[in-house]
């Protein structure tokens, strides 16, 4: 693992054993797994070793273990370049014509969730190819299916939710979720935003319901769980519904009416903290402490060294207010910095960061405008999260909070804030077009 993104390691010797696998399906899985743990920066070295991957997947004589090498290489590179999973899903389903076996109905599945996963107008066209030999039917559901769980996974209170939807369904969605949940792939909601999966699985066999009351009570633990009923209530909760699954819906309701009657609001945040060294889970309590007290309308972070690792700090606002609209402020040297061997557009780049390390689900709204002088760096050296009414400073940029050195964080006084929120605006707006004879030059995207 010492090799993992390095950009100077010597990969050669791995690549080299690779390579020298006599079984087609084990080099290619171990050819194309090797390209994927390569810096982002060896984008040649990359694209070559995926080459060879799906050139050794040709030579696969088992049909099934073809498609099956052909999916998990579109798994792969589905990120990194769509273009090729495309091509490589169309070429798995091309191969699957004509096997009429219901032993490949499962494979079928899996192919139709991959290209689901590019695009859902792809399913579509992939389901259309698998339609000439009887997988019409096991390609269309698998497309509805996922719709479904997109719709729960990112809580669009759609019409379409109404819809009373198949009880196995639900029941596999809920412990999609449940698993991506204690991933960290998605984000906690409240117990109203769960319950109307409960209502549409009323009356399901406890086997088929089980995964829905072990989201709702993860979501619940994790959102309420440092309150000081949460021992009480979620015992509460845990036994009524092993006691009375039969009405579970009832008490359920029951329980959410409990529940949300007795929760205090978080005590509100100390006004400064100092993070020690190797405390980084300190400083990222204390600012989701402060985002669910204060986060309001608008959140602007000011910080000359944010780049894609930072990204981080989207997931906190996820975690706290998704609708709340956030501007970042950074500086163009960061950036060229990061993506100096990366022949990507950097919004892509960052939103393939995004995906790959953070979560699954669709990053807050979120503007990043990249400022520079002559030499690359932003005019503001301090760091600064501001929102309506409030706002802190950090001693340390937020890829360092808590990390090699001591740094505090501390909140800014009320003139402060109108003083940063005032200069961070002529950021926003682009009206500051020079800093001491430099002119500034700026580029924006959005996430």
């Amino acid at each position: 693992m010492s090799l993992l993104r390095e950009k100077v390691a010597d990969w050669g010797p791995l690549i080299t054993r690779a390579r020298g696998l006599v079984n087609q399906s084990d080099r290619a899985f171990v050819l194309m797994h090797l390209s994927e743990l390569l810096h982002t920066g060896l984008i040649q070295l990359k694209s070559g070793l995926y080459s060879e991957a799906h050139e050794a997947i040709a030579s696969i004589p088992s049909v099934r273990d073809r498609v099956e090498r052909l999916r998990l290489l579109a798994s792969v590179v589905r990120v990194s370049d769509p273009t090729l999973a495309r091509v490589v899903v169309n070429e798995a389903a091309e191969t699957l014509k004509g096997d009429a076996d219901i032993g490949a109905d499962e494979i079928r599945r899996r192919l139709v969730d991959c290209a689901y996963q590019l695009d859902p107008e792809f399913a579509s066209s992939v389901a259309s190819v698998l339609d000439v030999d009887g997988g019409r039917q096991i390609a269309r559901s698998r497309i509805a299916y996922q719709k479904l769980r997109d719709s729960w996974r990112e809580d669009k209170r759609s019409p379409d939710l109404g819809v009373r939807s198949d009880w196995e369904d639900l029941g596999r969605i809920a412990w999609e979720l449940l698993g991506s949940l204690n991933a960290n792939r998605i984000e906690t909601r409240e117990l109203d935003a769960c319950l109307g999966m409960l209502e549409q699985m009323r009356g399901a066999p406890l086997h088929i319901c089980f995964g829905a009351f072990s989201w709702i009570i993860e979501n619940i633990v994790r959102r309420r769980g440092s309150s000081k009923e949460a021992g009480a209530l979620l015992r509460d909760l845990f036994e009524s519904l092993l006691g009375a699954t039969e009405v579970a819906g009832a008490l359920i309701a029951s329980a959410a009416g409990h529940l949300m009657s007795q929760v205090q609001v978080a005590p509100r945040a100390s006004a400064s903290i100092v993070v020690k060294a190797g405390q980084r889970d300190i400083a990222m309590k204390y600012l989701s402490a402060w985002l669910s007290e204060h986060l309001n309308k608008f959140l602007y972070i000011c910080d000359p060294y944010f780049g894609m690792m930072e990204l981080e700090a989207l997931q906190l606002v996820a975690q706290t207010r998704p609708g709340i609209r956030v501007s970042v402020i950074t500086s163009r040297r960061k950036q060229e910095g990061d993506l100096s061997k990366n022949l990507i557009p950097i919004e892509q780049a960052y939103t393939n960061y995004w995906k790959q390390h953070f979560s699954d689900q669709e990053p807050p709204d979120s503007e990043v405008i990249i400022v520079g002088n002559g030499s690359g760096e932003l005019p503001i050296h301090d760091r600064w999260w501001l929102t309506e009414g409030a706002g802190l400073r950090t001693g340390t940029s937020f890829n360092q909070l808590g990390v090699g050195k001591d740094s505090e964080i501390s909140e800014l006084t009320g003139e402060e804030h109108s003083e940063r929120l005032q200069e961070i605006q002529t950021y926003i707006r682009r009206e500051k077009r020079e800093h001491l004879g430099q002119r500034l030059t700026y580029q924006t995207f959005w996430l």
